[in-house]
Order: structure tokens, then C-alpha cells, then sequence
């Protein structure tokens, strides 16, 4: 991020996001809150428990409370500091069971039109893009994270669960997974990231990521 940004974390669906953004981007929340209030809590929940352990043992208490307090800081520290390094945002395991549990998701044309915008012309409809596609890697989703510059060269940062990579008869080669942010299934064309992917903690230039995750040849398919 350029100018520094204030990263707030939503207590609802636990995804973090810069403050640039009105609301949760993934459940709507506006009553959301920054690193301060979670250092606060975790100060807080931490004495609760130096309360109530103290009543058997006040030795243990200081040791238990300590060490709570201390995993807390350490926790919302890497997550906050995740989220500075994506461009203020980050998906939690929580944001995850959040959206599998709440978003009802489709599939129908009219949400793959975004996917055709970034497609040749000559293809009259939806489902003559989705039949020029070939299916070069399908597996358990991956959460990945990079800036993408769209049709109109807008710049965003997607967090998706990749489900699969697909190329077309001009060997553009095409991400499909379910985006944190839109909240819905999209298509995006490889060659539009701008950015190294994130994975695992880790950034990978795009052919290192076809490579070592996805275990294909970037440059063959």
C-alpha cells in the first residue's frame, strides 16, 4: 500500500480489510474495529482468566493469564501484518467457514460476464467460453491472494479459493475460484496478475507458483 493504511478487522466474519472500504467486504459489517480494541481484548479476556484461575491457584493464574495474553498479541500481530502485506486485506479460517456457511453462491451466466469481458471477441456467448476452456488442474481449493488488473485496467487485490486452471484454444491460460471479495465464482486471466501470488505465507512469480504448487509447466500449457 502506498499511503499508509489503518487495517480493521471485522468481528463478525473475522476478515481484515484497510479502512478505505465502508464495510466488511465479505459479510457488510460496519461495526468494525482496529488493532487497538484487539490488543484491548486481549488484555481483557486475558484477565478474566487470571481472575477466575487465581481462585484455585494464584501461581498458575499469572503464568496461564501470561501466556494467553501473549499468544493473543502474537496472533493478531502476524494478522495484521498479513494484511499490510496484501494490501490491507486478509481471509482468516473463520472468513472462510463464515462465507460456506452464509453466501449462497451461483454459477449462472450472468456471473461470468466479467470472464467474457476478458475473452476474444467473436464468441457470441456465455457458454461458448466456458466450452473453449480445457481444464489443465482441479483439486481442493487453494486460498491465494494477488493484485489484478481488470478489462477496464482496474487495479484490486482478489483473494480467492482457486478450484481450477483452464486454458483456451489461444493458450490464454485462466484462475476459477470463488472470490472473498465479490462473493461469487469468477474467471481471471492469468497474464492480468500483477503482483507475485501469495499462498501459504509465501510469494511466488507466477510460473514459480504453476511449478511448486500446482506441480505444472507454465510455460507448456
Amino acid at each position: 500500500m502506498g499511503k499508509k493504511e489503518k487495517i480493521l478487522h471485522c468481528g463478525v466474519c473475522d476478515k481484515f480489510f484497510p479502512d478505505t472500504q465502508p464495510e466488511c467486504p465479505t459479510c457488510g459489517n460496519k461495526n468494525t474495529h482496529g488493532k487497538a480494541f484487539d490488543y484491548s481484548l486481549s488484555f481483557f479476556i486475558s484477565l478474566l482468566i487470571f481472575i477466575f484461575v487465581g481462585f484455585f491457584s494464584y501461581r498458575l493464574s499469572i503464568i496461564i493469564s501470561a501466556v494467553c495474553f501473549l499468544s493473543f498479541i502474537l496472533i493478531f500481530k502476524k494478522q495484521y501484518h498479513l494484511a499490510e502485506e496484501n494490501g490491507g486485506y486478509y481471509t482468516t479460517n473463520k472468513t472462510k467457514k463464515y462465507v460456506s456457511k452464509h453466501v449462497i453462491t451461483s454459477e449462472n451466466a450472468e456471473h461470468i460476464m466479467v470472464a467474457k469481458k476478458d475473452y476474444t471477441q467473436g464468441l457470441n456467448t456465455i457458454d461458448d467460453f466456458t466450452y473453449n476452456l480445457s481444464i489443465a488442474w482441479s483439486d481442493i481449493p487453494l486460498n491465494i491472494v494477488f493484485s489484478y488488473v481488470d478489462s477496464s485496467k482496474n487495479l484490486s487485490i482478489r483473494d480467492i479459493q482457486l478450484e481450477e486452471v483452464s486454458i483456451n484454444a489461444d493458450g490464454d491460460i485462466y484462475f476459477y475460484g470463488f472470490c472473498m471479495d465479490k462473493l461469487d465464482r469468477r474467471y481471471f486471466r492469468v497474464d492480468r496478475i500483477s503482483s507475485r501470488i501469495l499462498y501459504n505465507d509465501k510469494r511466488y512469480f507466477t510460473d514459480e507458483f504453476f511449478s511448486n504448487v500446482l506441480f505444472l509447466d507454465y510455460y507448456s500449457l
